[in-house]
């Protein structure tokens, strides 16, 4: 998840609600108090895997099968994927 505000707390919401299996959340958002937030709200949905956070957005990229942005940046934090995995699903 990069990104800990509104759209991602409702895209992480429809996944859980659909039953998809998640064992771990990667988070980065520049407010450290919006990631432990978003944190808390997932525990409050009843995701019990892991959930780490991350010094930085591209701290997640080779590290997860799916990435979901959800930023109001102006200008992109991340400039190139070439780091993720084959196959990564981006949602943005």
């Amino acid at each position: 998840v990069i990104g800990c505000g509104p759209i991602n707390s409702e895209t992480l919401r429809f996944l859980l609600a659909d039953r998809r299996p998640v064992c771990a959340i990667g988070l980065f958002d520049l407010d450290a108090a919006r990631m432990e937030s978003f944190a808390a709200d997932l525990r409050a949905l009843g995701f019990q895997g892991e959930i780490a956070v991350a010094p930085s957005a591209e701290a997640l990229l080779g590290n997860c099968d799916l990435l979901a942005f959800g930023t109001s940046a102006v200008v992109p934090s991340v400039t190139t994927l070439a780091m993720c995995r084959p196959g990564t699903t981006v949602l943005h």
